[in-house]
């Protein structure tokens, strides 16, 4: 699990894509059967990536049911082979469209960016404010 989110009532708690929800559906139907409102999801882009998955596409999957659901995001790149975690940009993830998508759901919860090095971290703010300034 994620850091927890304190609320009034509790804690709201996000879970990473774990291996055995490595499709959509599957976390789709997860979410559902606890029907849980403190239950959310950390979506992790890279994680998507490196699986193979087009993170643009399982997002939109997940947003097609359960967007109100998706509490973090972890932002890194790769190039689709390991999970490098990579500056924004070094990579092959379609950022752009990434944030296109985000402004279109009106996504406003958390981005955490899981970036190893630190010039790798500050490439990747400019990298995601230039994205932003396009918008």
């Amino acid at each position: 699990l994620s850091q927890p989110r304190k609320h009034p009532k509790g804690h709201w708690s996000g879970f990473d894509r774990l291996s055995l929800l490595s499709e959509p559906e599957s976390m789709i139907q997860f979410i559902k059967k606890f029907n849980s409102e403190y239950l959310k999801i950390t979506f992790d882009a890279g994680h998507a990536n490196a699986s193979g998955i087009n993170p643009i596409w399982f997002l939109a999957e997940l947003c097609n049911e359960i967007c109100d659901k998706v509490l973090n995001m972890h932002i890194h790149d790769n190039d689709g082979t390991a999970d490098y975690h990579w500056a924004v940009g070094r990579g092959n993830i379609d950022w752009k469209k990434f944030f296109e998508y985000l402004k279109k759901i009106q996504y406003r919860n958390y981005l955490t960016l899981e970036i190893y090095l630190e010039d790798d971290l500050r490439t990747s703010i400019k990298e995601i404010q230039n994205f932003l300034a396009s918008l």
